[in-house]
């Protein structure tokens, strides 16, 4: 595991709204480990593909119907660390706010289900009784998601989009659970929660842990801050570390230059981080005979 050298930590603490996203990214020199698109003995699903039952579940203010898993699927990230999906965890298949799914595209693809329902395990709507709901911090989750994409077949360009869309839009929570699973998964959520700790302190305390929206960010302010993320990564092919060093300071400049005036507030508790129907494609659901990841 890498840790943020005393430098880093002075350059990220020095930072100050005079300061472009670009810019604070330009300083980021580290470059913690991550997953590429084949799997090795670290970056793999074991149990894969997950399989989904053909029954939908409606839950309220969702843009896609969700399915429960039919079985266990567990990934392994860069650093080793176990990520888990019981049996019966529910999943849209998404884990991308609605807000940014014009842009995003549908982002129920077979190649992002795998990453998407090990991802809901952690933070997604009706798996709050779970036993790894947020059992491990927000930015650590997220960054699994980004792994867990990259070893489903989805592009590096693709994939950081999503992480940037869940790191604007998605879940943020501060209190940890503490496992309901067995010793053996409990250590391995643990030990993902040592990881992040160590490897995001920099970075973590200058993100809060509430999400966006609910502070206030409309969809507006959102969707102009990804686009500007897309046109980050389409330049610049950042690492990991710098897409979240440029993140964090977006996060830092649209909670201090909200313009209220503009700012209509969450739409109806911002539905829980999502904006309006999504328009412009055709929603193509799993259903009895597509329930599986090719």
């Amino acid at each position: 595991m890498r840790i943020l050298s005393g430098s880093l930590f002075v350059a990220l603490s020095a930072c100050s709204l005079a300061q472009t996203p670009e810019e604070y990214a330009a300083t980021i020199t580290s470059q913690r480990a991550s997953c590429q698109a084949r799997a090795s003995s670290q970056c793999n699903f074991i149990n894969s593909p997950v399989r989904l039952s053909s029954k939908e579940i409606i839950l309220p203010n969702r843009a896609f119907p969700f399915f429960a898993t039919q079985n266990d699927l567990n990934f392994i990230d860069a650093k080793a660390v176990q990520w888990n999906a019981p049996k019966d965890t529910l999943t849209d298949g998404a884990s991308i706010p609605r807000v940014f799914i014009n842009i995003i595209g549908d982002p129920r693809s077979r190649e992002f289900l795998n990453a998407a329902t090990v991802h809901d395990a952690y933070c997604g709507r009706g798996n709050e009784n779970g036993p790894y709901y947020h059992t491990a911090p927000w930015q650590a989750v997220h960054r699994m998601l980004y792994d867990g994409l990259r070893v489903g077949g989805t592009s590096a360009p693709k994939a950081k989009l999503m992480y940037a869309a869940v790191f604007l839009a998605g879940p943020r929570w501060s209190n940890l659970r503490k496992s309901t699973s067995n010793k053996a998964s409990a250590n391995a959520v643990s030990t993902a929660g040592t990881t992040a700790k160590s490897g995001n302190g920099a970075f973590a305390k200058q993100q809060s842990n509430r999400s966006l929206p609910d502070q206030g960010v409309n969809d507006r302010q959102l969707l102009s801050a990804l686009k500007s993320a897309e046109a980050f990564i389409k330049t610049t092919n950042p690492t990991l570390d710098a897409l979240e060093a440029f993140l964090t300071k977006t996060e830092k400049n649209l909670l201090q230059n909200m313009d209220r005036n503009l700012n209509d507030g969450p739409d109806k508790e911002h539905e829980e981080y999502y904006g309006d129907e999504p328009t412009g494609y055709e929603p193509t659901g799993y259903g009895p005979t597509g329930n599986t990841i090719p």
